[in-house]
């Protein structure tokens, strides 16, 4: 690799960098590290409300993300899968990102309440922020579900 590919490469690193740490948390919580983001999401359903959309998506351990709508077994609007979902950068500047077909990608930094393990905490709200938007209000629940 050429000196100035290297010096591409790391000037798009550290936009990225700058990129996630530039998601803060409200006052009054904590954004949530990769370990945690992990335990309160894999193999659950994230709720939440924004504008007049409704999210019900599952977050499948394989990395898909599934639309509830009226569930897996429903004839008319049945679960599937509208995108994945992933994580970017590392410890307290993790991201849940969100990743819709065709090219839709949305980068969250999970904000929760500091002093309660995540663990403790389930069904608890939390706060999705991103550069596009701040969810408020969003709940977690166990396998997948509707909300």
């Amino acid at each position: 690799m050429s000196r100035s590919s290297k010096c591409a490469v790391a000037g798009v690193l550290l936009l990225a960098a700058a990129a996630v740490s530039a998601q803060s948390c409200p006052v009054g919580t904590s954004r949530l590290n990769r370990q945690d983001i992990g335990s309160q999401i894999i193999g659950k359903t994230m709720c939440a409300n924004s504008g007049g959309d409704r999210w019900q998506e599952y977050h499948d351990a394989n990395g898909d993300l599934v639309d509830y709508k009226r569930g897996p077994s429903d004839r008319v609007d049945p679960s599937q899968k509208v995108g994945t979902w992933s994580y970017a950068g590392f410890g307290p500047n993790t991201l849940l990102v969100h990743t819709y077909s065709p090219s839709a990608t949305y980068s969250w930094a999970v904000c929760g309440t500091p002093g309660i393990p995540p663990d403790n905490r389930p069904g608890a709200p939390y706060t999705l922020v991103s550069s596009q938007a701040t969810i408020t209000g969003v709940t977690v629940r166990r396998d997948q579900t509707s909300c």
